[in-house]
C-alpha cells in the first residue's frame, strides 16, 4: 500500500473517522512487517500527547505531520463548511478558545455574537468514535465523549456560569460560589459550585442520567429542586414522566470512562454493542433476542479492534454466534 495513502488511513483511525475497511487495511499493513507496526506504535503516541508545547523541533515535526494527513483525509470525505474551522486553525486559536486537548477530531467550532452582550458562543461537536478533553473559560475540565456537543460563551459573565450539554461527558467543575455552574440538559438543569460529575444525556435516549463523584449538586426543574444529590450517588431522570430513579454508582467506571476505557460487569450484549456502537464507529444488529440478553465482564478501550473483540465474545459466548460485516454494518446471529 503506498505511503500517503496508509498514513490518510492512519490518521483516519486516530481521528476516530476510520471506516471497517481502513481498520483491516491497517492491521494488514501493521501485520506485514515489524517496521511498519514501530511506524504505527510511534505515532499513536504522538497522537496522545497531552502537552505539544513540550515537544522538542523533530517530535513537533512529526505530530504536524500527522495532522496534516488527519486534515486531507477528512476533506476528502466532508466538504468543509464555510463557518468551520480546520485542523491547523483549530490549533492556531486553541489559546483563544478554550484549551483543547486529547481524544479524536473535533468535527466544529462554531461562533454566534449574543446580540445583548456581544460575546461569543462556542459550540464543540464531537463525531461517533471520537473523545475530547477542553478547558472552559473558569478553568473547568470536560472530557467529552462521542457524538456529544457542548456549548459555552468565550466567557462566563453575570451571576451564573451557564453551558448547554448533550451527550455523554465528565465534569470538573472549577469551586466558585458566587457564581454557580448550570448545565442546561434535556431534563433538569444541573446546578454545582464545584465538583465532579458524570452526564449521560443523549437525545434519542428515554432517560437522562447523573452520577455525582464528588461535591454537590441540585436537578432543578422550573425553578424547584427536584433533588440534592450526594457524592457517590447516581439518580436517572425519566423524560416521559419526570421521575428520578436511583440508579448503581460505580466510580471506577468514571476513571475508565475519562481514559477512554469501558469496564462493564456482568452487562448484557445489546448494552455492549450499543457502547462498542459509539466507541468504534460501527453499527451493531444482533438479530437473536437470546444474544442479546447474553451477558460479560470485560473492558473495551478505544483502540481496541472491533474485530478482535468480536471474536473475544465469539469464543466466551456459551451460544454460538457468527457475524459479518457490511462496511460500517456489523450483523450478528445465532448459528
Amino acid at each position: 500500500m503506498p505511503d500517503t495513502k496508509i498514513f490518510n488511513v492512519i490518521a483516519r483511525v486516530l481521528n476516530g473517522s476510520a471506516s471497517l475497511i481502513d481498520h483491516q487495511d491497517l492491521t494488514q499493513w501493521r501485520s506485514a512487517s515489524d517496521s511498519n507496526e514501530q511506524t504505527f506504535a510511534s505515532m499513536r503516541q504522538y497522537w496522545k500527547l497531552k502537552n505539544p508545547r513540550e515537544l522538542n523541533e523533530t517530535e513537533k515535526s512529526r505530530v504536524n505531520g500527522l495532522l496534516r494527513y488527519a486534515e486531507e483525509s477528512f476533506q476528502l470525505r466532508k466538504p468543509e463548511p464555510r463557518n468551520k474551522l480546520n485542523i491547523r486553525k483549530l490549533l492556531r486559536y486553541a489559546a483563544l478558545l478554550a484549551a483543547v486537548i486529547g481524544f479524536g477530531l473535533l468535527i466544529k467550532i462554531l461562533f454566534t455574537p449574543d446580540p445583548s452582550a456581544e460575546i461569543k458562543t462556542s459550540e464543540i461537536f464531537v463525531t461517533r468514535g471520537s473523545r475530547a478533553q477542553i478547558t472552559l473559560p473558569d478553568n473547568s475540565v470536560v472530557w467529552i465523549g462521542n457524538e456529544s456537543r457542548l456549548s459555552y460563551p468565550n466567557k462566563f459573565s453575570g451571576s451564573y456560569r451557564e453551558v448547554t450539554f448533550s451527550g455523554e461527558a465528565f465534569f470538573d467543575v472549577t469551586s466558585d460560589k458566587n457564581h454557580p455552574f448550570l448545565v442546561h440538559t434535556s431534563g433538569p438543569i444541573i446546578r454545582v459550585t464545584g465538583t465532579e460529575f458524570y452526564v449521560h444525556d443523549y437525545p434519542d435516549d428515554p432517560s437522562m442520567e447523573t452520577s455525582l463523584i464528588s461535591g454537590g449538586i441540585d436537578l432543578v426543574v422550573d425553578d424547584r429542586i427536584l433533588s440534592t444529590m450526594q457524592a457517590g450517588t447516581r439518580l436517572i431522570y425519566l423524560k416521559e414522566t419526570g421521575k428520578l430513579v436511583s440508579g448503581a454508582f460505580d466510580e471506577e467506571f468514571y476513571e475508565f470512562w475519562k481514559k477512554g476505557e469501558y469496564s462493564f460487569v456482568d452487562k448484557p450484549f445489546s448494552e455492549i454493542a450499543s457502547m462498542m456502537r459509539r466507541v468504534y464507529n460501527v453499527e451493531i444488529v444482533i438479530k437473536d433476542n437470546e444474544l442479546k440478553g447474553k451477558r460479560f465482564t470485560g473492558s473495551i478501550g478505544r483502540d481496541d479492534n472491533v474485530y478482535t473483540l468480536l471474536e473475544v465474545f465469539k469464543q466466551s459466548s456459551s451460544t454460538p454466534f457468527d457475524y459479518t460485516m457490511d462496511n460500517n454494518w456489523i450483523y450478528i446471529k445465532r448459528k
